[in-house]
């Protein structure tokens, strides 16, 4: 809603834009609701010119959302991840040693966590018993 207003598609969406996302944000206040609003990529916020324009038009659908307790924070960076991913800050951007890793029998070149590990996926498939696990749906 803040940027590439000069693309046609864009600059007419903002408006529906605008008021789907308040309207939705002001439904959704619930007392089993936890929000997060997202507020773009950052490389878009960090323009100078976009940042002042992102900060009051989310202040604006806060505001036109009648300022839902429900909404806990903002998020930045959030596209492709689906609602069952989670962020893990426990490492915080710092590599690690991990002793376990230098074992015999430890499956290596592990990468670090939270990295898709293929090897490890495949003998996870392979050492299933699946025959033993009875699934109802």
């Amino acid at each position: 809603m803040v940027t590439s207003m000069n693309v046609s598609k864009c600059s007419k969406a903002q408006s529906a834009d605008y008021e789907c996302v308040s309207y939705t944000t002001e439904q959704l206040n619930l007392l089993n609701v936890a929000m997060c609003l997202d507020a773009g990529h950052v490389g878009w916020l960090d323009w100078s010119a976009s940042l002042q324009l992102a900060t009051t038009l989310l202040a604006q659908v806060y505001k036109k959302a009648s300022s839902p307790a429900a909404v806990r924070a903002l998020s930045t960076n959030s596209a492709g991840f689906n609602a069952h991913f989670i962020v893990g800050q426990s490492r915080s951007g710092k590599h690690r040693y991990d002793y376990h890793c230098s074992y015999s029998d430890a499956l290596q070149p592990a990468p670090e966590a939270g990295t898709w590990f293929e090897a490890y996926f495949e003998q996870l498939l392979t050492n299933a018993d699946l025959a033993s696990q009875a699934t109802e749906w």
